[in-house]
C-alpha cells in the first residue's frame, strides 16, 4: 500500500466507525433512559404508527370504562326508584282491592285520597329518576366505549364502538303505567245537586224525550267497537237522583252492555270503560268516563243524553235527531218493479237498499210497505232510522241518534214518492255504471231535452246536460253526438268519464272509469224525450242536515285531529291510507287500506263507508298496535270529518293523492302526526266499579312496571359486559404496544457495554492511524 500524507485513509476509517459508535451509544442510552425502543420516527416508522394507535386506542377505552361506569351508576339509580315505585303499587292494589269489596263501610273517599297521592307521588318519583314519559334516561341511549371496528375490515367504527341501551319502552310514570287513563268529560255545565241544572231537574224535564221511557242511551266508540258496531248504553235512569246514583246507573248500563255476545261488546268489556263524577276547578259536578288502556269516544243518543253532556238549554238538552224529507207524495197508480229506496250514511258501514213487495201497486200501499220494511231491517233499526208520512204528506226519514244520511230513489219515474225521477238501472239498482235508454223516436221527439245526473246520492244541480231537438226528426246519431260534446264540456261529467253510444233506437250512456250515477229527464219539454225517464218531474236533495248531539273524544289519547272527507264519487278516485306505529320493540308497525267507490267496492261511498272499513282493516291485522288505533266520526260545526284516536304515545296517518279532490284531507297527499288531546285522568276508587277497574289496572301496572325494570337490568348487564371487554382491551393494547415500543432493558445495557467498548477502541484505532504519516518523516530524514 503506497504511503501518502494528503489522504489519512485509516484515520478517515477510524473517525467513521467511531461516529457510528457514538450514534449507536447514543440511542442504546436514550432507549435506557425513556424505556422505549421507538424515541423517533426513525427507529421504526411502522412500530411508531401501530403502536399510536394502541395508545390512542387504549386513551379512548380508557374513557369508555368511565362512560360505562357513569352509565352504570345511572342504571343503579333508576333501579332503586323503580323498587321504591314497585312498593307504592302494592299499597295502592291493597287500597283498591279494599274499596273493591261490596262489605266495605267505610269512607271510599278517604281511601281515594291516599291512593291519589299515591298517584302523584310516582309521577314524581318517575321524572326524579329521568323514567316518565319523554324523561332524560326514558328513551334509547347510546354509550360511546370506543374499541369498535367495520365488519370485514380494520376500519374504526365509531358506531360499533356504541352500547345501545334502549329505555324507550320502560317509563314507569303513571300513563306509562296504564294508571293514569283517557277520559272523557261530558260538557261543563254544573249537574251538581244545588246547580239550577242539576241532575234531578234535567231528568224531571218532559222535553227531554227518549227512545225507551224510564231510560236514556249513550254511544261508546274505540278500538273493536266503531261505527255501526258501536256499543249502546242505555242508562236506566229511574230512581236516579244525584250525581252520584247516575254514575252508579252508568256503570250498571256499561256492565250489562260489556256482557253482549258481539266481538263489539267484548272489546268495550276489555277496554274497562268506567263513568264517575268529575269535579271541575270551581267546584261544579260533570259525569266523567274513563279507561286506563282504551282511546274511546261518547256520543249522546237522544235529548236526555245530551242534556246530561252538557248540550242544553235551561234544562232541556238539545234536539238530537235529524230528518232526510222529500216533496209532499202524490196519490196515484205505484209501479214497484224496479223501484229501490236507498239509504246510506247514518252510521252504517253499507248502504241500505229497500225494494217493494209487487203487490205494491198504488201511493199509500207503497208507502204502507216501506215504513214496513223500515221498521224490520236490522242496519236501520241500530242506527235509529225511522220514516212517516202519509200520501199527500213529505215521506220523511229521521234518525234518532242525529247522524248525518242520504235518502235517494230510482224507478219512481213518476216521482209518486217525491224524491225524484231517476231512473232504475238493471234489476233496480241504486245506482249503475252503464244505463240503456227506451227508444228514441226522431219523428216525435221535440223541444229541449233535459238530463240531470247524480254521482253518490248527491244533487245534480251542476250535473245538466241539455239537448235541443227543435222541432223534431234529429238522427239518434246526432243526439249522442250532441250527448258526448257536453260531457266533455262538463268537468263532473268528463271526471265521470261518461260516454254515450248508440244501438238500433235507443241510447246508452255508461261510465268509462266505473262511476256510478243516476240520470233523470228532469225539467224536460214533455216531448222532449231520449228515453230517460218521464219529462217534466222535479228532482229533490235529499240530505240530512247537521247534528246537534254532543260527541266527545276522550282526553289523553292521541288524536290526528278532525281530517275533512269528501265521498269518492268517481270510480277513478281510489285513495291509500297508511296507517304507522312504533310498537313496544321499537319496531314499525304500519298498514294501507284503500277506500274506493265503483263497481268492485264501496268503501268510499260515505264517510261511515270509510271508517268502517279502515277500523275493520286495523282490526285484522291481528297487530296489537294497530289495533289500538280507530277512526271516529266527528262533528266540527256541522261538518262531518274523521278523527283517527288512540291510547300508543304516537302514531301517523298517510293519506294518498285521489283524483277530483276527493277522500280524506281533499284528495291531497299528506302524513298527519299526532299529538296529545288534553290532559289524562288518574284511575280512582271513590266507586265499587272504579275500584274494580283499578284493580285490574293495577295487576297490569305491575307487569308493565316488571318489563321496565327487566329493561334496566338487561341495560346494566350490557353495559357490565361491554365494560368487561373495554377493560380486557385496554390490558391487550397496552401489552401489545409495550412489545413494540418498549426497550429491552436486558440487551440494551449489553448494547451500552458493547457501544462503550467499541468507542474506546475506535479511540485507540483513531490514534494509531493519525501517528501513522509520522512513518512518512523516516524517509524524508534518510
Amino acid at each position: 500500500m503506497a504511503f501518502s500524507i494528503q489522504t489519512n485513509i485509516n484515520s478517515l476509517i477510524a473517525q467513521e466507525n467511531l461516529r457510528v459508535n457514538s450514534e449507536f451509544q447514543g440511542r442504546t442510552i436514550q432507549r435506557l433512559t425513556s424505556g422505549f425502543r421507538i424515541n423517533q420516527s426513525g427507529d421504526d416508522a411502522a412500530g411508531l404508527a401501530i403502536a399510536n394507535k394502541f395508545r390512542s386506542d387504549v386513551a379512548e377505552l380508557t374513557q369508555g370504562v368511565r362512560n360505562a361506569n357513569d352509565g352504570i351508576s345511572s342504571l343503579q339509580i333508576v333501579d332503586g326508584g323503580m323498587n321504591n315505585i314497585s312498593k307504592m303499587l302494592d299499597r295502592l292494589k291493597t287500597l283498591a282491592t279494599q274499596s273493591a269489596s261490596a262489605t266495605f263501610t267505610g269512607d271510599r273517599a278517604v281511601l281515594n285520597n291516599e291512593f291519589s297521592t299515591l298517584l302523584t307521588e310516582i309521577d314524581r318519583q318517575s321524572q326524579a329518576i329521568g323514567m316518565d314519559d319523554g324523561g332524560t334516561l326514558a328513551k334509547s341511549l347510546s354509550v360511546f366505549i370506543g374499541g369498535g371496528l367495520a365488519h370485514g375490515t380494520n376500519e374504526i367504527s365509531t358506531a360499533n364502538g356504541s352500547v345501545t341501551i334502549d329505555l324507550a319502552s320502560a317509563a314507569v310514570d303513571t300513563r306509562s303505567l296504564g294508571l293514569k287513563g283517557m277520559q272523557v268529560v261530558a260538557g261543563t255545565t254544573d249537574l251538581g245537586s244545588a246547580s239550577e241544572t242539576s241532575v234531578a231537574k234535567i231528568l224531571a224535564d218532559t222535553g227531554n224525550t227518549t227512545e225507551t221511557s224510564g231510560y236514556t242511551d249513550f254511544y261508546v266508540s274505540g278500538p273493536g267497537f266503531s261505527g255501526d258496531a258501536k256499543v249502546k248504553v242505555s242508562v236506566n235512569v229511574q230512581g236516579v237522583t244525584d250525581m252520584d246514583s247516575l254514575a252508579t246507573a252508568v256503570n250498571a248500563a256499561i256492565q250489562a252492555a260489556g256482557n253482549g255476545t258481539t266481538p263489539a261488546a267484548s272489546a268495550m268489556k276489555a277496554a274497562g270503560i268506567v263513568a264517575s263524577v268529575h269535579t271541575d276547578a270551581n267546584g261544579g259536578k260533570q259525569l266523567a268516563f274513563t279507561s286506563s288502556t282504551t282511546a274511546f269516544q261518547v256520543q249522546a243518543g237522544d235529548r236526555m243524553a245530551n242534556a246530561i253532556m252538557g248540550n242544553l238549554t235551561g234544562t232541556t238538552g238539545t234536539a238530537v235527531a235529524t230528518t232526510v224529507a222529500g216533496v209532499a207524495t202524490t196519490a196515484g197508480a205505484f209501479t214497484p218493479t224496479n223501484v229501490t229506496v236507498r239509504i246510506t250514511g247514518g252510521g252504517m258501514s253499507d248502504a241500505v237498499d229497500l225494494t217493494f213487495e209487487s203487490g205494491s201497486t198504488t201511493t199509500a200501499l207503497a208507502l204502507t210497505d216501506l215504513s214496513a220494511k223500515v221498521g224490520s231491517n236490522a242496519a236501520l233499526q241500530a242506527a235509529g232510522i225511522k220514516v212517516s208520512g202519509g200520501v199527500g204528506e213529505a215521506l220523511t226519514f229521521t234518525s234518532a241518534q242525529g247522524e248525518q244520511f242520504n235518502v235517494m230513489v230510482t224507478g219512481d219515474t213518476a216521482n209518486l214518492l217525491g224524491f225524484g225521477s231517476f231512473v232504475a238501472g238493471t234489476g233496480g239498482a241504486a245506482e249503475y255504471t252503464s244505463i240503456q235508454g227506451a227508444v228514441y223516436d226522431d219523428a216525435t221527439a221535440a223541444g229541449n231535452a233535459k238530463l240531470e245526473f247524480s254521482f253518490n246520492g248527491a244533487t245534480s244541480d251542476a250535473n245538466v246536460v241539455t239537448i235541443a231537438l227543435g222541432a223534431g226528426s234529429v238522427a239518434i246519431a246526432d243526439v249522442v253526438d250532441s250527448l258526448n260534446a257536453a260531457f266533455n264540456t262538463n268537468a263532473t261529467l268528463q271526471g265521470a268519464g261518461l260516454k254515450a253510444s248508440v244501438a238500433g233506437t235507443q241510447i246508452t250512456i255508461s261510465s268509462t272509469n266505473d262511476t256510478q250515477f243516476r240520470v233523470t229527464a228532469g225539467g224536460s219539454d214533455a216531448a222532449a224525450d231520449l228515453g230517460f225517464g218521464v219529462a217534466g218531474t222535479s228532482f229533490a236533495t235529499l240530505t240530512a242536515g247537521a247534528s246537534a248531539a254532543s260527541t266527545a273524544n276522550a282526553t289523553g289519547a292521541t288524536h290526528t285531529g278532525a281530517l275533512s272527507f269528501t265521498a269518492l264519487s268517481y270510480g277513478n278516485s281510489d285513495q291509500a291510507v297508511t296507517v304507522s306505529a312504533i310498537d313496544a320493540k321499537g319496531a314499525m308497525k304500519s298498514a294501507t287500506v284503500t277506500l274506493q267507490n265503483d263497481a268492485t267496492a264501496t268503501t268510499g261511498q260515505s264517510i261511515d263507508d270509510a271508517i268502517a272499513h279502515i277500523n275493520q282493516q286495523l282490526q285484522q291485522t291481528n297487530d296489537s298496535t294497530l289495533q289500538q288505533i280507530v277512526a271516529v266520526k266527528q262533528n266540527v260545526a256541522g261538518t262531518e270529518k274523521i278523527n283517527f284516536i288512540s291510547s300508543l304515545k304516537e302514531f301517523s296517518v298517510s293519506v294518498g293523492s285521489s283524483a277530483h279532490a276527493q277522500g280524506i284531507g281533499g284528495g291531497t297527499a299528506q302524513t298527519v302526526a299526532s299529538t296529545t288531546y288534553g290532559e289524562g285522568a288518574n284511575i280512582a276508587i271513590e266507586s265499587r266499579e272504579g275500584a274494580i277497574q283499578a284493580v285490574s289496572a293495577l295487576g297490569n301496572a305491575v307487569k308493565t312496571l316488571g318489563t321496565a325494570q327487566a329493561a334496566v337490568g338487561k341495560a346494566q348487564n350490557q353495559l357490565g359486559y361491554a365494560l368487561a371487554l373495554a377493560q380486557s382491551q385496554i390490558s391487550n393494547y397496552s401489552g401489545a404496544e409495550s412489545r413494540i415500543r418498549d426497550a429491552d432493558i436486558a440487551a440494551e445495557a449489553a448494547n451500552l457495554t458493547k457501544a462503550q467498548v467499541l468507542q474506546q477502541a475506535s479511540l485507540a484505532a483513531m490514534a494509531q492511524a493519525n501517528s501513522a504519516p509520522q512513518a512518512v518523516l523516516a524517509l524524508l530524514r534518510g
